[in-house]
């Protein structure tokens, strides 16, 4: 059996996963701000950074990029397939959402993370 939308949707719900998506954007961030202009976009990305680093905490206290990564980092096939054994076991409540959670590398959190920041910016034209 695959990953399904809903696994992906139930693993994106653990607080213990946007916990530890945050603490991967938040360290993610912190590169971009040091990364130097000879990257693509480095401008866009350093601002984006900012805007994740000085964004109003929600009243539980969490960035709302921290919950807008968790949605996007689930839905990474790494990640998926980490929390759902290879998608042999379904995420069907929060119990196994926090399993499978604790299953994810950071590693593959990480690699979410960079790999769809670009995502989160708008580039410019032309």
């Amino acid at each position: 059996m695959a990953a399904t939308f809903s696994d992906s949707y139930q693993l994106a719900q653990d607080p213990a996963f946007q916990g530890r998506v945050g603490a991967g954007l938040f360290t993610y961030c912190q590169v971009v701000g040091t990364e130097g202009w000879a990257v693509a976009f480095h401008r866009e990305r350093a601002t984006f950074a900012l805007q994740v680093f000085n964004a109003t905490l929600n009243a539980q206290g969490i960035n709302p990029y921290q919950v807008q990564f968790a949605h996007s980092v689930a839905a990474d096939t790494a990640v998926l397939s980490d929390a759902t054994v290879g998608g042999t076991v379904p995420i069907t409540t929060s119990a196994l959402a926090l399993t499978g959670a604790a299953l994810v590398t950071d590693a593959h959190i990480s690699n979410a993370i960079a790999a769809q920041f670009n995502s989160y910016i708008r580039v410019p034209n032309g």
